[in-house]
């Protein structure tokens, strides 16, 4: 590693420091090379538990990762660390960064230190999104432990999506930069197929990796906070560019209000509306056939299984 001591540095987006009184002022600055230091000291504040959420291991990350991620910037990337500062002292408290991902959107990472937990996160994640809206990625995904309920609940409050994926443990979500709804990656692969869901696992979404693609999952319809464009009848991204949209109605309920908040705004929609099992079908059908090629129709596809929670 370098010995070079870093120069702070930060910009208009990282906003003025914060200034807390006796505990200190806390700042955000760019990470630079040189700055592998007192990241590991950050990361060696962590207990077995907090590292396998940030890092999914039990150990701190070695060198390599170290150096990559406070010279993030050549890449198209970034690391911000936030300092609190004494009189006589400054320290690392909080890290986040992206990383560009191949489909065009950007991978988040996020540490905070114990005893800085609540507002330092989601103050740091919003700065952090400010700096990628600026620099024209749409989206941030992060992969996160199941067991991570705070960082979800961090996601969740911003607005997202999450992606199909049979591991139980992790989950992948995308959120918008700008606070809106997400979009599609840019270079996802097709055909993409959104499925209207709160239920975190659908079976049909199972159903739907017959068709290859990319899969998405939003539960926001109706939900207070979620920030979902079709309740204030405004067009949404995913549908926008979905080349499916299924909604499942074990998870929705009663459908009427979601297919008229569609109908209206995307008339075009490839919809296709899949029931809860029926006790009297076999216990595995066929693959959804979602007609990806077609759209401005609704179709009811009837009794498909469904073995989620």
């Amino acid at each position: 590693m370098s010995g070079e001591e870093p120069q702070p540095a930060s910009c208009e987006l990282c906003g003025p420091p914060i200034d807390l009184g006796s505990p200190g002022v806390l700042s955000i600055r760019h990470a630079a090379p040189g700055d592998e230091r007192v990241l590991d000291a950050l990361y060696g504040e962590l207990e077995p538990g907090d590292l396998t959420k940030r890092f999914f291991t039990g150990g701190k990350p070695g060198e390599h990762f170290l150096e990559g991620w406070v010279n993030l910037e050549p890449s198209g990337g970034l690391c911000l660390l936030v300092e609190l500062a004494t009189s006589d002292t400054r320290r690392v408290i909080a890290e986040a960064g992206f990383a560009p991902l191949d489909d065009g959107d950007a991978e988040l990472g996020i540490t905070v230190a114990p005893g800085h937990r609540g507002w330092t996160g989601p103050w740091l994640l919003d700065v952090l999104m400010a700096h990628a809206s600026a620099a024209g990625i749409e989206n941030m995904q992060a992969l996160v432990k199941t067991a991570n309920r705070p960082m979800l609940d961090i996601i969740r409050h911003r607005g997202c999506a999450r992606f199909d994926d049979s591991d139980w443990e992790t989950t992948r979500v995308t959120m918008s930069t700008d606070g809106h709804t997400p979009a599609w990656p840019p270079d996802s692969a097709r055909p993409r197929i959104l499925i209207e869901s709160p239920r975190s696992r659908p079976d049909t979404a199972r159903r739907a990796r017959e068709q290859g693609g990319t899969i998405l999952i939003c539960g926001g319809f109706g939900k207070k906070g979620s920030h979902c464009p079709l309740d204030d009848d405004q067009r949404c991204p995913l549908i926008e560019g979905a080349d499916a949209v299924v909604i499942d109605r074990r998870g929705v309920g009663d459908t009427d209000e979601i297919r008229a908040s569609i109908a209206l705004t995307h008339p075009d929609a490839n919809v296709t509306i899949v029931d809860p099992p029926s006790a009297d079908l076999p216990a595995r059908q066929q693959p959804l056939d979602l007609h990806v090629e077609q759209a401005g129709h609704i179709e009811e596809t009837e009794h498909v299984e469904d073995i989620g929670p």
